[in-house]
């Protein structure tokens, strides 16, 4: 049975169902994932395909060198640079799309929504502002798919951090599993959402994959450590990884959330003399650590520890995680956990959640003042 079908039958039980596209570019900044999901943006009737779309490596330099540029104090020649990634990142998103349509076999009147997340490009919520970019009315527009994007901009303009976005999310997947539960999802950041029975709560819980992947970039001309193989064959510089571990980040009380740069004055002069093996070490027991630790802030030990995003790939992590907390630690690939997909999922889902008025934050998971975060601003094709 194709999708669309699934769709219409679920539509017959349920008219506030949707089929909804998710997208996502993260601070990794490697390509698109594009996703599909049937939802009434409270439970997800069915997961349809997924699709990554590579960035060259070329337009991942380019990405990568905007980040950190404040809008609001940029140089002409910043703001171009802006303009240019922008372009790049909603060309790319189409494309995505395109072949996302392509590979489900739908056209683009069967949709009736795109989330675009954009590209993050600065995120200072001590400041209340977030920057991410694209144009999301030009993929309306080439499309002819309304589209949901600025999906952080309400929640820091009522007192938020704007981050992390998926923890509702995450509620949605864990409905059938033993509580508590926590996921932990490691992208460019790694953030932490904690599920016990009406009890939500969301924090970044420090660098995830950035700092790693920099340095092997660097080191080895490698876009990321593969299996963690590397960090595994060097030794941990232990008086290195706690002062790492002495960021006053750590000591800061929940909801918090992070830009993928702010680790780096922090951490660059501490480890600029270790081997590259030893770099990427201790740089993955940072990441690793830093998790542990916020699972020790969870009210309650949680059942079992699920692991999405890039670092999910990274089995020498994982393990470390396991061997930290102590805790079940898992990797899913079904019932819409697949790691590559659960932000894109999300972002569909906060679209859907979006049309039907209903919050995508919290007080507990971005300290939104507001009881809860009515998100996002929809483009019209025209």
């Amino acid at each position: 049975m194709g999708i669309y079908h699934i769709f219409e039958k679920h539509k017959e039980q349920d008219k506030k169902t949707l089929l909804s596209i998710g997208t996502m570019s993260g601070t990794s900044a490697d390509g698109v994932d594009a996703s599909i999901i049937i939802s009434n943006g409270e439970k997800i009737y069915h997961f349809g395909d997924i699709y990554s779309h590579n960035y060259t490596a070329e337009q991942s330099t380019l990405i990568k060198s905007a980040y950190g540029i404040d809008k609001r104090t940029a140089s002409k020649p910043e703001l171009e640079l802006l303009e240019k990634v922008a372009n790049t990142i909603t060309t790319e998103h189409i494309i995505a799309i395109k072949k996302l349509l392509e590979k489900s076999g739908l056209t683009a009147n069967q949709i009736d929504i795109i989330s675009f997340h954009g590209q993050t490009i600065i995120h200072k919520p001590e400041e209340a502002y977030t920057l991410q970019i694209g144009n999301p009315q030009k993929i309306a527009n080439e499309l002819k798919i309304n589209v949901v994007a600025d999906l952080r901009q309400n929640d820091i303009k009522n007192g938020g951090q704007g981050a992390p976005l998926i923890p509702i999310h995450h509620k949605t997947l864990c409905y059938n599993l033993e509580k508590p539960t926590a996921i932990i999802n490691i992208g460019g950041v790694a953030n932490i959402t904690y599920i016990e029975n009406d009890n939500l709560i969301g924090f970044d819980t420090g660098t995830g994959n950035a700092m790693i992947n920099d340095w092997v970039k660097k080191h080895y001309n490698i876009e990321y450590d593969k299996d963690g193989e590397i960090a595994r064959s060097g030794t941990i510089n232990k008086d290195i990884l706690s002062q790492l571990l002495s960021h006053p980040y750590f000591k800061q009380p929940a909801p918090k959330s992070l830009d993928r740069n702010d680790f780096i004055n922090h951490i660059t002069p501490l480890i600029k003399n270790l081997s590259p093996q030893d770099g990427t070490a201790t740089l993955t027991e940072f990441t690793t650590k830093s998790i542990a630790l916020s699972i020790k802030q969870c009210p309650n030990t949680p059942k079992q520890i699920l692991i999405v995003g890039g670092g999910a790939y990274n089995k020498y992590m994982v393990e470390r995680i396991n061997k930290l907390t102590n805790i079940n630690t898992v990797i899913k690939h079904n019932d819409g956990f697949n790691p590559t997909r659960v932000e894109a999922d999300g972002f569909a889902l906060l679209a859907i959640r979006h049309i039907h008025n209903l919050p995508i934050t919290f007080n507990t998971t971005t300290g939104v003042k507001k009881r809860g975060s009515m998100g996002g601003k929809i483009y019209r094709y025209a």
